[in-house]
């Protein structure tokens, strides 16, 4: 696939990643859908004129994009990726909870492509200008929460569940999950910038870094934690590709 130069682009990528898991029943496509979804709601701030500098927001949302486009291209090549993406590609062959999925994706793109993309966007100039449009994304995630702990739901019974018994924290969990993931790569993103010509060594060492939680979230360490994300699974049923219907179904 060819670098995407719009955010326009970036969604109908996404949609032939989304389509080709649903006819592979492969369960890259649960990250992929949701990935999408947060895409165009950037998109449609971005339309609203919500950002100090809407077209700075989605050059900077392309090449964020862009690092898990191009990862996933690596991946289907047979390519080196980063550790961190290996770890979520090689997990969508197992059977696993949606969430899990969902996470695994984050974890990679968030804690380590996200930081790299802002950092890389300003070098040269000063970073704290890109802030306030940084966090203002924060906010918006917020907005789709709902809608997004929904589509889950269609497919996940437990989850289900799990906001009944807990009045609505499965919605805290996807909000924090997000937003934690956010702060640590505006962390990264000054370390990456503050770097410059040397942040290779940074995008390193913070790949190994992201691909041993991520290893957590993929295999955890207390048999409690591995149990849960296994009933989850199982409840799940059905096959792949009719989740990802249930996911996109409006």
């Amino acid at each position: 696939m060819p670098q995407a130069t719009t955010i326009d682009e970036v969604l109908l990528q996404l949609d032939v990643i989304i389509d080709a898991a649903r006819a592979e029943n492969s369960a890259l496509g649960y990250f992929a859908y949701v990935y999408r979804r947060t895409t165009a709601a950037v998109k449609e701030a971005i339309r609203a004129g919500r950002f100090a500098d809407n077209e700075r927001m989605e050059v900077f949302d392309v090449s964020f994009a862009n690092l898990y486009l191009e990862a996933y291209e690596q991946y289907h090549c047979g390519d080196p990726c980063s550790a961190s993406w290996q770890l979520a590609f090689d997990a969508g062959k197992e059977q696993k909870a949606l969430l899990q999925h969902v996470l695994l994706g984050m974890n990679a793109h968030i804690n380590l492509d996200l930081g790299i993309a802002a950092g890389s966007l300003m070098a040269g100039k000063d970073l704290n200008d890109l802030e306030a449009d940084f966090r203002l994304v924060n906010y918006i995630l917020q907005e789709i929460i709902e809608e997004l702990q929904e589509r889950v739901a269609r497919a996940s019974p437990v989850f289900t569940w799990f906001d009944r018994l807990g009045k609505d924290r499965d919605e805290h969990l996807l909000d924090f999950s997000m937003r934690a993931a956010r702060e640590q790569a505006w962390v990264v993103a000054h370390q990456v910038w503050a770097a410059g010509d040397d942040s290779s060594v940074v995008i390193s060492r913070t790949d190994e870094n992201v691909a041993r939680f991520g290893g957590r979230v993929n295999q955890p360490r207390t048999r409690v934690g591995r149990w849960l994300w296994r009933g989850m699974a199982l409840t799940e049923g059905g096959s792949i590709g009719g989740n990802i219907d249930r996911l996109r179904l409006k």
